[in-house]
């Protein structure tokens, strides 16, 4: 549980923390993306000497197939999700991005049998139920190319937990992290093929500050996963719209509506109830 925290605290820094680097520095989402996995990757392989445990049961051709599915979505999902983030609001980007816990709930439930804990499962619906009915407005159900990347990211990135699950039966988080974006840093690389020559001292310090924060989140995620479970890990993963709209209100000072704050209870409730079930 305190992985998964950790992890959803962690993600609203890093939402912030890119989008101001999008914004203030002017960088391209294609050099953003293939300059972040590499610092991912280096900073994963270096827990990895540490931390980094990898089965013997790993090179059998079913976890091979699942390693090719958790790579092709992340690609895909990230670099959707960035694009849409470069051209959209963090206001906007929250009411879509927090329906990716839930439809993760789901997957899981249809999928793994032992995360059929109907009670757990009903506690999180509630939870992202109150989230999505005090998010939403109805400028939100306006869609333009950014939005509709960050919803087909969201909707992919709901598979990289349940890809995940079966990986960690035989690698170790900080291991699956690191040949994931190995992999991926290579692949965005090569596809996207930026252009290194606009960065500045500055803004490769602020994209490796984003970096660590994105491998610390993901160690946590996985890591929570392996421990509690999907569905217990994205319950809490709904802590994170909670946080934004905190840092919203005293850092921001932007308003907050009652309804905002009356879902936020809700969801808390939820994740102190699903500690006791």
């Amino acid at each position: 549980m305190i992985a998964a925290l950790i992890a959803a605290f962690l993600n609203p820094i890093e939402i912030i923390g890119t989008k101001e680097i999008f914004k203030r520095e002017r960088v391209n989402y294609k050099a953003f993306l293939s300059l972040t996995f590499f610092f991912i990757f280096i900073f994963c392989a270096i827990a990895f000497i540490s931390f980094g445990q990898v089965s013997a049961s790993f090179f059998a051709p079913k976890y091979f197939l699942y390693l090719i599915a958790i790579v092709t979505v992340a690609y895909f999902s990230n670099r959707l999700f960035y694009f849409g983030l470069s051209g959209e609001k963090v206001c906007n980007v929250e009411p879509i991005s927090m329906l990716s816990p839930v439809i993760a709930v789901v997957l899981a439930a249809i999928v793994y049998p032992d995360e059929r804990n109907w009670k757990i499962f009903v506690i999180a619906l509630i939870g992202g139920l109150a989230l999505s009915l005090s998010r939403i407005e109805k400028h939100h159900l306006k869609f333009d190319k950014y939005s509709w990347a960050i919803l087909a990211a969201v909707f992919l990135s709901a598979f990289d937990s349940i890809f995940a699950k079966h990986l960690l039966e035989v690698l170790s988080p900080v291991a699956l992290y690191t040949i994931r974006c190995g992999i991926l840093s290579l692949l965005l690389v090569a596809t996207l093929k930026p252009n290194m020559k606009v960065f500045g001292k500055k803004r490769i310090l602020s994209i490796a500050g984003v970096s660590f924060v994105i491998t610390l989140e993901v160690f946590g995620y996985y890591q929570a996963i392996h421990s509690i479970g999907i569905v217990k890990t994205s319950l809490v993963f709904l802590l994170a719209p909670v946080l934004v709209l905190l840092a919203s209100r005293f850092y921001l000072k932007e308003k907050i509506k009652l309804k905002a704050v009356i879902a936020d209870i809700v969801i808390v409730l939820c994740i102190a109830a699903s500690i006791f079930v």
